[in-house]
């Protein structure tokens, strides 16, 4: 998923079997990834944007003991609301992955 045509494109020629413009302004990403999961969701979601509403909706659109992984830092004052009863409820595992010069 991207706003930026040409990636889409890339993503496609590397082989990827769905990508999602997110550059729609009525892009509800639960039920775009619904529609080619069988309402399932991601078994693993990957964010590499650490743009804050796709950062909450890997919450929404990861399956049952699906797993989360952030790639990178988003702003310092950036901050994540997300509902922890329901992360729990579906047993869903997030990971930090943030590299390092040092």
């Amino acid at each position: 998923m991207d706003r930026i045509q040409s990636r889409l494109a890339l993503a496609t020629s590397f082989g990827a079997s769905h990508v999602i413009d997110t550059s729609k302004p009525d892009l509800k990403l639960v039920d775009e990834i619904g529609a080619f999961t069988d309402n399932d969701g991601s078994t693993i979601t990957v964010d590499t944007t650490s743009v804050l509403k796709l950062v909450e909706n890997a919450m929404d659109f990861t399956c049952r003991r699906g797993k989360v992984f952030f790639i990178g830092a988003a702003d310092r004052e950036a901050a994540l609301s997300v509902n922890l009863v329901s992360m729990y409820r579906v047993n869903i595992r997030v990971v930090h992955v943030l590299e390092s010069l040092r």
